[in-house]
C-alpha cells in the first residue's frame, strides 16, 4: 500500500505533509521537557563516547575552552545557530565529565570589540556576513598554560566529527610533549622529492599532517639512523630495496622490543600507474625486501598473486563515460563489519576500510609467534595472479571468470612473540671498508720517503691511521657486545599487505571552506594506522571516537542485492551482448553483399539478400529489447529496496517518532489531571 502511494507524485507529497504534521506535533510535546535528549543516531554522534570520558578523567591540569559565537551568524543562518547548540550541548557534557578540569567561556565577538581582537589573536576566522564586511566568528580556543589549539570555524562538512575534533585538541594541549614516529617509504608521503631539493611547493599525502596532529613525525631516509633516532613507532611503508647495513639496524630495533607498522605491497597499483622521470622504474612490489624477516616471523605474502573478493568488491564503471556498465572490481575491496577484527583495539570501532589489490598473508608453523588477523576477506575469495594487473586491467573479465575458492584471506595481521636474528653471525662487516682494504692491499707503495720532512709526514699520517683502526674496532667490539641473536623481549608488529590504502583518494574528499581545505573522511584508512600508532604508544582513549562518522555509509542490503543480481544476470547479458555483436557484423556483411551484387546478380537473388537482412534487423531488435529487459532486472529489486528506504526515512520513522510523543503527551496530561482530581 505504502509503496503505491509512493510510486504516485501525490504520494510523495502526502508523506511529507504528513511528516510535517508529525513533526510540528512532536516538538510541541517534547519542547517543554527541559534537558530531554534521545539520540536516535547509528553512531551514538550526540552521546558522549566513553573513550571522551576516560581521556576528560584523565586530565593532568585545567584546560580552558573559549567558544567564540556571533549570535548574528545564528539569526541570518540557522544552520550554524543549530550547530552552534549542538557544539554548546557537547562542550556542557564534557565540562560536566571533566570534574572541574574544563573551564568553558562563550564569548559573543561582536565587530570591533576587545573580545573580536581576542578571537583574532587566537588564531580565529571570521567570515564575512553581509557587504558592510563587518565579520562574524564561530570557532573555539583550547588553552592550558603556555599550549594553545584553534579551530579556526566550526565547518558543517565535520558535524560528525566534532566529538572527535574537540577531544583531540583538548588531548593535545594537555599532552605537549608528543610520542615520535618515523616514518621510512618509498611512496612520495611527505611529497615529491625531487620538487623539494628544487625548491618547489609540494603536497604531502593527507595522512601525514593528520598523524602530525597526534605525533612527532620524521621522515627517516636511511634505517641506519634507528640507533640515534629511537623512535616510539617505526613505520616501514612500501620500502625501497634495504641494505646490508639497514636490514641489520631494523633486525636490532625488533629484536630489543621495537614497535613497527610493516605496509608493505607486492602489486602497489598506484606506483604502477604513475611514470618516473628519467626512465627510472617505480617500486611496484615490496614483500622480497622484507623477506628475510618475514620468514623469521613465520608469515609469508607471495610477491606473485594478490587477494580479490566478489562478495566486498567495490562497483565500477567498467564501460564508457556514455555507456556506463556497472561492474564489480574483484581486486577492490571495501572491506567492513565482521571481517574487521572486534578483538582488537586497533580495528574494534572501525566500520569500513578501501583496499586495492593486497597482498595475502599466510601463517606457518612458528610457536614462539603468535599472528592475529585484524582484516580479512570472505569465503568468496580467490588468489588473483598480479599479470592481470599488468596494463589495461580487464575488469569484466575478472568478475566474468572468478571462481571462489572458500578459503577466507589475511590482509593484515598483528605479529608478536621472540625470534632470532636474521643476522646470527653478529654485525654484517662494512663492505666499503672491505673494498678499501682489498684496493689497498692490491696497491704497492712508490719508493719510501727518504727527506726528514717525507718521513715525519709519513709517520704522522701512519699515526692517525692507526688511531682510526684502533676507534673503529674499538666500535666493532662495542657493537658486537650489544648484538642481540635472539629477541630481547617481545616484538609488536602490525603487518599490512597493501600501500594503496594510505592514497588520499581511497579515505578522504578534500573540500574548500573560507580559503582552507576541509578533509571529510570517506573511509577508516587514516583511523586504523592513527590507532595503531596510538595503541602502540599506549594512548587509546581516542580511538572509539576516531572512526565515528564517515561520510561513506554504505547500503549493505542494496550491496548484497546487486552482488546477487551480477551473478544472476550477468552471464545472460554477457551472452546477449555477444549475440548482438555477432548479429551487427553479420548485418553489415549483408549490407556489404547487397551493394557488391546490386549489378551482378538477379532480381530474385537481390530479394534473398534482403529477406536475410530483414531477418538480422528483427534478431537485432529482440536482442537489444531482451538485453533491455535483462538491464532492468539487475536494478528491479534494488529500486524496490529504495522505495521502501525511503519511506522508511522520510514517512515511517517521523510517525512511530511522532505517534510515541503525542501518546506521551496524553498520558502526562491525564496524569496531570487525575492528581488535580486526587487534591
Amino acid at each position: 500500500m505504502f509503496r503505491k502511494l509512493l510510486n504516485r507524485p501525490s504520494g510523495w507529497l502526502i508523506a511529507i505533509a504528513l511528516t510535517l504534521v508529525i513533526f510540528v506535533a512532536f516538538n510541541a510535546v517534547v519542547a517543554p521537557i527541559s534537558g530531554s535528549r534521545l539520540d536516535l543516531t547509528a553512531e551514538r554522534l550526540h552521546t558522549l563516547s566513553d573513550g571522551t570520558r576516560g581521556m576528560l578523567t584523565k586530565l593532568k591540569k585545567p584546560v580552558t575552552l573559549n567558544f567564540y559565537y556571533s549570535k548574528e551568524l545564528g539569526s541570518a543562518a540557522p544552520a550554524f545557530g543549530n550547530y552552534a547548540k549542538r557544539v554548546r550541548d557537547m562542550l556542557d557534557e564534557m565540562e560536566l565529565a571533566a570534574g572541574g578540569n574544563l573551564i568553558i567561556h562563550e564569548k559573543d565577538p561582536v565587530a570591533f570589540s576587545e573580545t573580536e581582537d581576542q578571537a583574532v589573536e587566537a588564531g580565529l576566522q571570521g567570515a564575512p556576513l553581509d557587504q558592510t564586511g563587518d565579520q562574524v566568528y564561530f570557532g573555539l580556543q583550547a588553552k592550558s598554560g603556555e599550549e594553545s589549539e584553534v579551530i579556526p570555524f566550526f565547518q558543517t562538512q565535520r558535524e560528525n566529527f566534532l566529538e572527535y575534533d574537540l577531544a583531540r585538541m583538548i588531548h593535545s594541549v594537555d599532552n605537549p610533549k608528543k610520542q615520535v614516529v618515523a616514518i621510512y617509504t618509498g611512496r612520495p608521503l611527505f611529497g615529491n622529492m625531487q620538487r623539494m631539493m628544487a625548491g618547489l611547493p609540494t603536497q604531502a599525502y593527507r595522512i601525514v599532517p593528520e598523524l602530525r596532529k597526534r605525533f612527532e613525525v620524521n621522515h627517516m631516509f636511511s634505517l641506519r639512523d634507528l640507533p640515534d633516532e629511537k623512535p616510539d613507532v617505526l613505520m616501514i611503508v612500501h620500502p625501497l630495496k634495504l641494505e646490508l647495513d639497514e636490514k641489520y639496524e631494523l633486525d636490532q630495533f625488533l629484536l630489543k622490543g621495537g614497535k613497527a607498522i610493516f605496509i608493505i605491497d607486492p602489486f602497489n597499483e598506484t606506483a604502477a600507474g604513475t611514470p618516473l622521470p628519467q626512465g627510472r622504474k617505480p617500486v611496484i612490489n615490496s614483500v622480497a625486501h622484507v623477506k628475510d624477516f618475514l620468514d623469521r616471523w613465520g608469515v609469508e605474502i607471495s610477491d606473485k598473486v594478490i587477494a580479490s573478493d566478489r562478495s566486498i568488491a567495490r562497483m565500477v564503471n567498467a564501460g564508457t563515460p556514455t555507456q556506463v556498465l556497472p561492474a564489480p572490481f574483484v581486486t577492490w575491496l571495501a572491506v567492513q563489519g565482521p571481517l574487521l577484527s572486534r578483538d582488537d583495539p586497533v580495528t574494534s570501532e572501525l566500520k569500513l576500510l578501501n583496499v586495492q589489490s593486497a597482498g595475502i598473508i599466510k601463517v606457518k608453523k612458528n610457536p614462539a609467534i603468535k599472528v592475529e588477523t585484524l582484516i580479512r576477506t570472505t569465503g568468496d575469495s580467490q588468489e588473483i595472479d598480479v599479470k592481470t594487473h599488468k596494463g589495461r586491467i580487464d575488469v569484466e573479465g575478472m568478475a566474468a571468470n572468478f571462481k571462489p575458492s572458500g578459503k577466507r584471506m589475511v590482509l593484515a595481521a598483528r605479529v608478536s612473540g621472540t625470534f632470532n636474528s636474521v643476522f646470527p653471525d653478529g654485525p654484517p662487516k662494512d663492505e666499503e671498508d672491505a673494498k678499501k682494504t682489498k684496493k689497498k692491499d692490491a696497491e704497492k707503495p712508490d719508493d719510501k720517503p727518504k727527506t726528514a720532512e717525507e718521513i715525519k709526514k709519513a709517520e704522522k699520517e701512519a699515526a692517525k691511521k692507526k688511531k682510526e683502526a684502533e676507534e673503529k674496532k674499538k666500535r666493532e667490539a662495542e657493537r658486537l657486545a650489544a648484538h642481540l641473536k635472539k629477541s630481547k623481549k617481545p616484538f609488536n608488529v602490525l603487518l599490512i599487505s597493501d600501500a594503496d590504502l594510505l592514497e588520499d583518494h581511497f579515505w578522504v574528499q578534500v573540500r574548500q571552506f573560507l580559503g582552507r581545505h576541509v578533509l571529510v573522511p570517506t573511509s577508516n584508512n587514516a583511523d586504523f594506522i592513527i590507532n595503531a600508532v596510538d595503541h602502540f604508544t599506549g594512548n587509546s582513549d581516542l580511538i572509539s571516537l576516531r572512526s565515528r562518522g564517515t561520510t561513506q555509509r554504505p547500503f549493505t542490503k542494496v550491496d548484497e542485492l546487486r552482488r546477487e543480481a551480477e551473478v544472476k544476470y550477468r552471464k545472460v547479458e554477457q551472452e546477449l551482448a555477444k549475440k548482438l555483436k555477432a548479429t551487427e557484423k553479420k548485418l553489415g556483411e549483408l549490407r556489404d553483399k547487397q551493394d557488391d551484387t546490386s549489378k551482378k546478380v538477379a532480381a530474385k537473388k537481390k530479394e534473398e539478400i534482403k529477406k536475410e537482412i530483414k531477418a538480422a534487423l528483427d534478431e537485432l531488435i529482440a536482442t537489444r529489447r531482451e538485453l533491455r529487459d535483462v538491464r532492468l532486472k539487475l536494478n528491479e529489486d534494488i529500486d524496490q529496496l529504495e522505495i521502501w528506504v525511503r519511506f522508511t526515512n522520510i514517512a515511517l520513522m517521523p510517525l512511530l517518532v511522532g505517534t510515541f510523543a503525542v501518546g506521551l503527551g496524553i498520558y502526562r496530561v491525564r496524569r496531570r489531571r487525575q492528581r488535580a482530581e486526587e487534591e
